[in-house]
């Protein structure tokens, strides 16, 4: 089911390699069905967003105590500025912290470095890990960025961004936790490849983006049955 499936999503666009759909275990057929089970929600009643710090232009620093991560850093490393203040706790995001980029880039990022302050134009997500699993809360969100890109919920302005009324009413599939760790576990396995040969060819990677992309949207697409 799922391998036809992908032949002529994935396979077709991505240049025909097929190689990652072994991954796929057999009950991935079953995650497609059996649906009844999970709950819409909006996601302001499962997650909190934390607002960044605003700096002013003096306030950030050549050097300093803490890195300030910017939109700008969210996916380098390159020109980054610096603190020495000391903040609230929750101005502070720490190694495993699931955070979003709102502005200019949109899409959830989990941070893997030291303790940063993080800027205005980046939330942290609070939420029960209990509840949501992280990895599927990750790629729930890489999912909907992408349509958040095309949709109404862009604000143009001097700078393109969704705001926190509007991302709080965003709808969210909420599965049993074990069927979110499945497929969390899927997607992984998908997303280290793209990693794996991010040196790659630039065709090759393109490829295992796409496979990413579909296999992400297929798991995620649950019949939307909102209150």
């Amino acid at each position: 089911g799922a391998g036809g499936g992908a032949g002529g999503g994935a396979g077709g666009g991505a240049g025909g390699a097929d190689a990652p759909v072994c991954l796929l275990p057999r009950q991935t057929a079953r995650l497609y069905r059996e649906r009844e089970s999970v709950q819409w929600l909006r996601l302001g009643e499962v997650v909190s967003f934390i607002n960044g710090r605003a700096y002013k232009k003096e306030e950030l620093l050549s050097e300093g105590k803490y890195r300030v991560l910017r939109v700008g850093n969210f996916f380098t490393n390159e020109l980054w500025y610096y603190s020495d203040l000391e903040l609230p706790i929750d101005k502070y995001c720490n190694f495993g912290d699931l955070i979003y980029a709102w502005s200019a880039s949109f899409g959830p990022k989990i941070w893997d470095g030291e303790r940063v302050i993080f800027h205005y134009h980046i939330w942290r997500l609070g939420f029960d890990e209990d509840r949501l699993n992280k990895r599927y809360l990750y790629h729930f969100l890489n999912s909907d960025a992408e349509r958040i890109k095309n949709s109404t919920s862009v604000t143009n302005s001097t700078m393109a961004h969704v705001s926190m009324k509007s991302m709080k009413e965003r709808p969210i599939p909420v599965p049993p936790f074990e069927e979110q760790e499945r497929i969390a576990a899927i997607l992984d396995k998908f997303d280290a490849l793209v990693n794996d040969i991010s040196q790659g060819i630039p065709a090759e990677i393109e490829a295992r983006r796409k496979q990413y992309a579909y296999y992400r949207d297929k798991l995620l697409s649950f019949s939307e049955k909102m209150p």
